[in-house]
């Protein structure tokens, strides 16, 4: 029984020998710059990001005024913070430059696995996009077939389906992870983003007299008669406020921010909220500010 154990505690020892030699010495990004124990374990990550709460992206803030704008930082992977480097990387002109979707999918639970909020929504909607992806499919191999080309009932897949897009991106399941994808991007980052300008709109007087002076042509007969986004987009301060915020979602930022903040509209006044709760704190997929913050609060008057 003891040479049992000493022999799988020796094969142990041989094993994370072997494995910290090929990690530190014979893996493919063993060259790239970092720390030695981010390229040697997962667990350095896992720290920062478990028992300090979500503040790695802090660390590798710091590893790149150490290392410089490519390190290592974990085993398996590198950060790039470098802006003319994002089409050499990621996704542009339809060209995909890696095969990583299922490693993003698993971090954030889109592949159907773990039970995190955010992803028992996505599978949710999944589920509902499947039926209408294989129904898009469905109406291109019938107009594949009859030769006609249906303009009825046009969406997002309908087109995507009709597209040049390589047979291969075009299976039922790629494309149910691309809407998953495309829902969390709507709605989860433009409502953080909302979160962040609207709190620097109504804590400055000046920053919210300003937008409600610009708003005041283009949302004169509001609610009656909307605004177009085009109209909206040439007023510069709003364009400024979104452009600060983030570049995200636009049109949805536009629309959503005249109404809120159009003269006359209703008068919004932050309760017992600070800075440090839109402040990013802590990033779980997405930026978040202070555990403890309630979030944006205002109390709603009459207008």
């Amino acid at each position: 029984m003891m040479q049992v154990l000493i022999s799988s505690l020796l094969a142990l020892v041989l094993f994370l020998c072997g494995l910290a030699i090929y990690r530190l010495l014979l893996s493919p990004i063993a060259g790239f710059p970092g720390p030695k124990i981010a390229a040697l374990t997962g667990w350095y990550e896992f720290y920062h990001d478990y028992w300090c709460l979500g503040t790695y992206v802090f660390q590798i803030e710091k590893m790149h005024q150490d290392y410089g704008p490519i390190v290592r930082i974990n085993p398996y992977e590198l950060s790039i913070h470098d802006p003319a480097f994002y089409s050499t990387v990621y996704v542009t002109g339809s060209q995909r430059r890696t095969e990583n979707y299922s490693h993003f999918a698993k971090g954030i639970d889109f592949d159907g696995k773990g039970a995190s909020r955010e992803g028992s929504q996505a599978k949710q909607a999944g589920k509902l996009a499947t039926v209408h992806i294989a129904a898009a499919k469905e109406a291109k191999t019938k107009s594949e077939v009859s030769g006609q080309t249906s303009t009825n009932h046009t969406s997002l897949f309908r087109h995507i389906f009709s597209s040049e897009i390589p047979p291969s991106e075009l299976s039922v399941e790629r494309l149910t992870k691309e809407a998953e994808v495309l829902l969390g991007a709507g709605t989860v980052s433009t409502g953080r983003t909302l979160d962040f300008i609207s709190y620097y709109v109504l804590a400055d007087h000046n920053i919210r007299r300003r937008l409600e002076e610009e708003l005041i042509e283009v949302m004169a007969n509001y609610p009656r008669v909307p605004p177009k986004l085009v109209e909206l987009e040439k007023l510069d301060y709003l364009k400024a406020l979104i452009k600060e915020g983030l570049r995200l979602a636009m049109a949805e930022l536009y629309i959503v921010l005249a109404v809120l903040y159009r003269s006359g509209g209703a008068k919004l006044e932050l309760f017992e909220t600070q800075e440090s709760d839109v402040t990013p704190a802590h990033d779980f997929l997405i930026p978040l500010p202070r555990l403890e913050s309630k979030g944006v609060r205002v109390v709603v008057g009459g207008g």
